[in-house]
């Protein structure tokens, strides 16, 4: 894994005790729980984190012959909330051989890969089970609106550093040949945008706070308000950002203000192997 990547999802604020606590991130997992099938016996959860989904799997009462659950994670800080079985590793080069568990799930992770990366992790998701795959991402997620300019060196770039949208068309082939998808829901609270209140606080950004959030680097230059970061230290990927801002402001401004429908926040989707 890129070091730049390491150590920024390593930054303390995003493995607060209470993180990923709240009720849509609770009920999500719940949900991710039951969509398992009940005769998997082996869980391997790549991209872990703070081990929240496997903790909701050994929880889970219906389910009594899950022997041997696992999280495989490259941030050391996220691995230290949970107790169980756990791997500090990287996602496209899985410590694992081929066949390992029945199923693996991979929660939030696919949309913040590299393309080199993604498609690694693919390959090697499908090498460690001999089942199943159950994954999420966001649901057909604007990544506009989430950017952010870095105000040293211009760059824009998704403030979650999030590099691709899905959307239930691209969930069917992704695992072709060796998986087939055999279900897929769209899950989590139903999130509504007015174009007022969006106004307004794509207004209070632009007046107020022109730059990136607390916990954002830069891609390209290192730059970032937490300065508890060692930023000179880090191999900047190029994968992330625009090294050439040549979209016009007001035009990324008018396409986040403007009025959106309502929708489910993710997608889940359960593939079987042929």
């Amino acid at each position: 894994m890129n070091p730049f990547l390491r150590e920024y999802y390593n930054q303390p604020v995003f493995w607060r005790d209470d993180y990923g606590s709240d009720e849509a991130n609770l009920e999500r997992v719940r949900v991710v729980a039951e969509a398992l099938p009940q005769d998997v016996r082996s869980v391997l959860d790549v991209g872990c984190a703070n081990g929240k989904a496997l903790l909701a799997l050994v929880r889970r009462g219906s389910q009594e012959t899950l022997d041997f659950v696992a999280g495989v994670d490259f941030s050391e800080r996220a691995l230290r909330k949970f107790d169980l079985p756990r791997v500090c590793g990287d996602c496209s080069s899985l410590p694992f051989a081929d066949d390992s568990f029945d199923a693996a799930i991979c929660l939030e992770v696919l949309e913040h890969l590299p393309q080199e990366t993604f498609s690694r992790t693919l390959g090697e998701l499908q090498r460690v089970t001999s089942r199943y795959l159950l994954i999420s991402v966001p649901n057909a997620e604007d990544l506009r609106r989430s950017g952010v300019m870095c105000p040293k060196c211009f760059c824009w770039f998704n403030s979650s550093l999030h590099m691709r949208s899905f959307h239930e068309g691209t969930l069917y082939a992704l695992f072709e040949p060796l998986f087939v998808l055999s279900a897929a829901r769209l899950i989590g609270p139903l999130d509504r945008q007015y174009w007022l209140p969006l106004l307004l606080r794509e207004l209070g950004r632009f007046l107020l706070e022109p730059a990136p959030p607390a916990a954002c680097i830069c891609p390209q230059c290192g730059y970032g308000r937490n300065k508890s970061i060692n930023l000179s230290t880090l191999e900047v990927p190029s994968e992330s950002g625009n090294s050439n801002p040549t979209s016009s402001f007001l035009k990324n401004w008018v396409f986040r203000a403007w009025p959106k429908t309502a929708k489910r926040r993710w997608l889940l989707a359960l593939y079987e192997r042929r």
